[in-house]
């Protein structure tokens, strides 16, 4: 089955120890970002997410985007990544927001911030071998300014954002 969490254990299997990522905080193995998922997956799934909602998630973050993305691939859930105000003046459902910017969670109970406690699981828990729920692949929803200057959001299924992020790595 072609996932973006198949596509990501194969590598973590083969070469755990290659660079996933390398951002302005930290450079990350393919192992850390799969940990950090397993931590996200502990996470998420406390505050009450299951599979098939809509989650929005926003956060600067390049690895936790990442592990994000994954994790929906695990939990096969529509994942849109944009601000929460920017989705709410359009009019965008979602069951959960996650962000990691305390001035954007407000007092919502559907807002989840992410704050430091998150990350404490990291390398105490493993990555659940679980099989997927039998529900839809993961989708993905990005925003664009569109030429109106008025945000547009475009939704992806999961092969096509892997088939983007291949070329995107290609280059």
């Amino acid at each position: 089955e072609r996932s973006l969490i198949n596509a990501f254990k194969y590598i973590v299997a083969n070469r755990p120890e290659k660079i996933a990522i390398i951002t302005e905080r930290s450079q990350m193995s393919y192992q850390d970002i799969l940990n950090l998922v397993a931590a996200l997956e502990v996470q998420v799934t406390t505050h009450g997410i299951r599979a098939g909602q809509t989650i929005l998630f926003q956060s600067n973050r390049g690895e936790l985007n990442i592990a994000m993305a994954i994790l929906a691939s695990i939990k096969s859930l529509t994942l849109i990544f944009s601000g929460i105000s920017k989705a709410t003046l359009s009019g965008i459902d979602f069951d959960y927001a996650i962000t990691t910017e305390p001035e954007e969670a407000g007092s919502r109970g559907d807002i989840i911030l992410v704050d430091e406690s998150w990350f404490s699981l990291i390398g105490m828990v493993s990555f659940s071998e679980n099989k997927r729920p039998q529900v839809e692949p993961a989708s993905f929803v990005f925003s664009t300014s569109g030429t109106t200057g008025n945000p547009k959001f475009c939704k992806t299924g999961e092969a096509p954002f892997m088939e983007e992020m291949s070329t995107m790595s290609s280059h």
